[in-house]
């Protein structure tokens, strides 16, 4: 059969009353020509064709959504298509294509173009249905549509593949709350909860999702006589509050009234929990300066330094500083004033003094941590105190991780000091160490020839320029030093 039988198709024929979106429509409820296009969706399934059958179903559900049936036979063949089975490789092309995708899907929403939206969550999920990144696309534009049960028919396809992957699991906990699904959003933070048990914010959300429960069964005992109609409300509101907190999916006046209930409630229950609550809701509104404010009333009332919280109140103080810096960066370039640009650095010297102070206070904790001691180091080169960097680039280069940058950075701290013999002893072990003429070995070759420069070795210092000229003409400034 030609695709000419199907192509006239009434795509504006959308079903007008009323739908619940939990229960979608039937089939029986297509037009003639959405019937025949499904006809030949379903035999191209049957004769394993499941390319053409994902573009059969999808031509449908553009125009009928809510068609729960043939979406699930979408799912089955974008399921078969890639063999049942999760790939590696797949699930991060998908988180790739995802990201682009989102950008478009964006302007959809803007439009209320939220089934043409939807679609383009379909195509990410026929890149790698199994993968986080394509059922979270599809599931965000389901519930821009205010159609959460598409968004849970997405989530529960890809479960089997995702069951201890705690950011897809709480965005599922999510949707079954709009889906007003309470029993089973208790039970997938339950799961959480025993996934993640030293966290105390999973055991915070299964008390929410209790109530939430509990609200549903409220309802139930409505409907047989059992309970008074505004008590019953009372608790969807309370139940309704509860679900949206520390929630990632909220939106900014969600937050906002959230972060009003909860100061209400500080003033009338003030515990460290309460207080760390708090310090969350802020943090999740990105007011950095009440975040580090609440976080540090928590270490206040606790009684001990909790090194966690510290932290993370340097992490609020950090950020604050930076999105201070970066508009009167803007507002310095924009007029072009001098003093203004010199304040600036002046405030940039500020935000890397607190960073330097934030990873200090983590290596006295763990001297251990190399990641700390890095990033230390690294802020030590970049006001100028290498003698100060070096020996934590020393002691970070005995951990595999870092050791080819470590050996770099202490290179270069010689090179600065104007140590050429010691520079060149850390260079020569990179060009060792690495086999392939990557970006680290291309560096190290550099900067030996720089030494050698330094040393008027100059014949020996081209030979590494010419190594890398051979390679990467645009490498750094390789290609003015040879043919300058």
């Amino acid at each position: 059969m030609s695709e000419e039988e199907y192509e006239e198709v009434d795509e504006a024929e959308v079903v007008e009353e009323k739908v619940d979106q939990r229960y979608g429509i039937d089939v029986r409820e297509l037009t003639k020509n959405q019937k025949k296009i499904l006809k030949f969706g379903d035999e191209a399934l049957q004769k394993k064709n499941y390319p053409y059958a994902v573009k059969m179903y999808r031509r449908i559900l553009k125009s009928q959504p809510l068609c729960h049936t043939i979406r699930e036979k979408l799912h089955e063949s974008h399921l078969k298509n890639v063999g049942g089975k999760p790939s590696m490789f797949r699930a991060i092309w998908a988180g790739i294509v995802a990201e682009v995708v989102k950008l478009k899907m964006k302007t959809l929403w803007k439009q209320d173009k939220y089934n043409e939206a939807m679609d383009l969550g379909e195509y990410c999920m026929s890149v790698d249905p199994t993968a986080v990144a394509s059922c979270r696309a599809l599931a965000e534009s389901a519930e821009e549509a205010g159609y959460p049960m598409i968004a849970r028919m997405a989530f529960e396809m890809a479960l089997p593949y995702n069951s201890k992957n705690v950011t897809f699991l709480d965005h599922m906990a999510y949707v079954y709350g709009k889906n007003d699904e309470g029993k089973k959003c208790l039970a997938t933070y339950q799961k959480i909860a025993s996934l993640q048990p030293d966290k105390p914010k999973w055991q915070d959300k299964v008390r929410e999702s209790a109530a939430r429960a509990a609200m549903d069964d409220g309802w139930t005992d409505l409907e047989k006589g059992d309970k008074n109609f505004q008590d019953n409300l009372k608790d969807k509101e309370g139940a309704e509050l509860l679900e949206q907190e520390g929630r990632s999916h909220a939106t900014a006046d969600g937050r906002q009234k959230l972060i009003d209930a909860h100061l209400e409630k500080l003033a009338i229950t003030d515990t460290v929990q309460n207080r760390r609550q708090m310090a969350d809701l802020y943090q999740e509104a990105e007011q950095w300066a009440d975040a580090a404010i609440w976080y540090e009333k928590t270490n206040e009332l606790s009684d001990i330094e909790d090194p966690a919280t510290q932290r993370l109140i340097f992490e609020m103080n950090i950020k604050g500083k930076e999105v201070e810096l970066n508009q009167f960066i803007l507002q310095a370039n924009e007029s072009g004033d001098a003093e203004l640009l010199a304040q600036a650095e002046v405030r940039k010297f500020d935000l890397i003094e607190l960073k330097m102070e934030s990873f200090e206070y983590s290596i006295k904790k763990n001297p251990g941590s190399h990641e700390d001691r890095y990033g230390l180091a690294q802020l030590l080169v970049e006001i100028g105190r290498e003698d100060d960097a070096l020996p934590h680039f020393q002691r970070v280069s005995e951990n595999p991780r870092y050791h080819i940058e470590a050996l770099m950075n202490i290179g270069i701290c010689f090179l600065k000091k104007e140590q050429y013999d010691m520079s060149l002893g850390e260079f020569e072990k990179i060009i060792a160490d690495k086999k392939h003429m990557d970006k680290e070995k291309k560096g190290a070759l550099y900067y030996k020839g720089k030494c050698l420069l330094a040393l008027s070795r100059d014949d020996e210092a081209m030979t590494c320029f010419r190594e890398i000229y051979q390679s990467d003409v645009g490498f750094m400034d390789v290609q003015q030093i040879i043919e300058g």
